[in-house]
């Protein structure tokens, strides 16, 4: 039958699972982390997008991190659709050792909020499904080793569920084919799941795969009755079309005030533990400063952190990045810190020398003009300036980058120290991320600066930047 979907519904839900470490016990029993193999969800979720953008349908979708508690929260919007895309983990003696519990079933890999790798068993996501009413209408699990995963959506009431073989890894070739015909030819209007599924699979098999790639993708499909659906044998599958109305993808995620930073470099590599400890030290700290020698790969670290945060919706604002290179004066950091403020931060983020040197001037002249206007000390005038700033942050969840903070630490120590002291004690969801050859060196009243010292790239790491 065809079905018509309303216009405001969640058409498509993408999770994705990119934890940073995972946790394991080393020689010696003692808790530790290593490095997660990368995953290109942003890749996959762009040749989606693509997909679905020349459908010319108005198709409403979101992001989001896979995390128990967004998983929980998508159930509750009953989208039309599910899309997983992370690691799969067949449970087996090779995996976990011979003390492996077979009845927890095959495992996805989620993520929490610090970065690190969750292990969701089959057992688990089955009580999380069932506790939440599971009715959509299909879910596509893209993770490697996911047919029993996939039964388990099916069992709690997904009509269809669309997974890889539980011996089978899936190239991202294969994949990046099979979504794109698949998701074109479903939100078209003109075709069922069912349908849309062998375009996928046909997509496959005429790109530059290996022969049988397209074999891996299975489809589970549940039966119906006419009280409704109903897994039993003697029931039918009955498949629908969705008609949508014209329009465009849509994203109707949650999106932040501050949006506007630089994209982490292509060539980044190496950093993942030190990441995971940033990111823990930010979460339960208001100031962390990260300090290298230069060229060790501060601003490159920055980035990394800021994008992968920003992707989890964390802060809930967003996060400003503000480069202080050349800027010498805690006048010009002022002026900086409020034209981003005032565009939402969408100045440039990188500056040329002159520019840099014209907001110097401009700074100073703000500081010379207010000076004129008043007779009280210096530091009033900073705070007038200030006053702006903190109405337009008030309540702001919010993350500052302030990147090669060295030449005004150097220049103006105390009167640094002081901006930053005022910016946290009066936007208290304020945090501050800072990049410098050296930390600001002074006590704060209630606040620590945590500094991260960055090491040198291990050699064998290094190594790969040159690939």
């Amino acid at each position: 039958g065809v079905v018509d979907v309303p216009r405001e519904k969640l058409h498509f839900a993408f999770m994705f699972s990119a934890p940073l470490v995972i946790p394991y016990r080393d020689n010696q029993g003692n808790p530790s982390v290593k490095k997660m193999e990368n995953i290109n969800h942003d890749r996959e979720l762009k040749n989606i997008i693509d997909s679905l953008h020349q459908t010319n349908k108005h198709v409403n979708f979101c992001r989001t991190s896979a995390t128990v508690k967004n998983l929980t929260s998508l159930l509750s919007q009953n989208p039309l659709a599910l899309h997983f895309s992370g690691h799969g983990v067949k449970n087996n003696q090779e995996n976990f050792g011979y003390a492996h519990d077979t009845s927890e079933g095959d495992f996805l890999v989620f993520e929490d909020d610090y970065g690190v790798a969750k292990l969701v068993s089959c057992k688990e996501l089955s009580e999380t499904l069932k506790a939440n009413q599971c009715n959509l209408e299909f879910v596509f699990v893209s993770s490697c080793h996911s047919e029993l995963v996939g039964k388990i959506f099916l069992q709690a009431g997904a009509k269809h569920v669309i997974c890889i073989r539980r011996d089978e890894k899936v190239l991202d070739q294969a994949s990046l084919a099979f979504v794109y015909n698949f998701y074109h030819a479903l939100f078209s209007g003109r075709n069922p799941v069912c349908s849309a599924f062998k375009q996928g699979k046909a997509n496959v098999k005429v790109e530059d795969c290996p022969k049988g790639e397209e074999n891996k993708f299975i489809l589970h499909k549940a039966v119906e009755d006419d009280a409704g659906f109903d897994n039993y044998m003697g029931a039918q599958h009955k498949c629908r079309t969705f008609r949508l109305r014209k329009g465009s993808c849509q994203d109707v995620g949650h999106n932040p005030l501050y949006s506007n930073f630089p994209a982490p470099v292509d060539n980044f590599v190496g950093r993942h533990i030190m990441m995971h400890e940033i990111i823990n030290l930010i979460y339960a700290n208001r100031l962390v400063t990260l300090k290298g020698i230069p060229g060790i790969g501060k601003t490159s670290l920055a980035k990394a952190v800021a994008n992968y945060l920003y992707e989890r919706q964390y802060p809930r604002d967003g996060i400003i990045y503000i480069s202080l290179r050349g800027h010498e004066t805690v006048g010009s950091v002022l002026y900086y810190i409020e034209s981003k403020v005032r565009t939402k931060g969408n100045m440039d983020s990188t500056l040329d020398i002159s520019r840099t040197r014209e907001i110097n001037r401009l700074g100073l002249a703000l500081i010379e003009s207010k000076r004129k206007q008043a007779s009280s000390n210096h530091k009033e005038f900073i705070s007038d300036i200030l006053d702006g700033i903190y109405d337009s942050l008030k309540g702001l969840q919010g993350l500052f980058i302030m990147d090669n903070a060295e030449d005004v630490i150097l220049s103006e120590r105390d009167e640094f120290c002081d901006l930053i002291h005022r910016l946290l004690t009066n936007i208290p969801g304020l945090r501050i991320m800072m990049t410098s050859r050296c930390s600001i060196g002074s006590t704060l009243p209630d606040i620590t600066e945590k500094i991260v010292n960055i090491p040198q790239l291990d050699p064998t790491r290094a190594t790969l930047l040159f690939q």
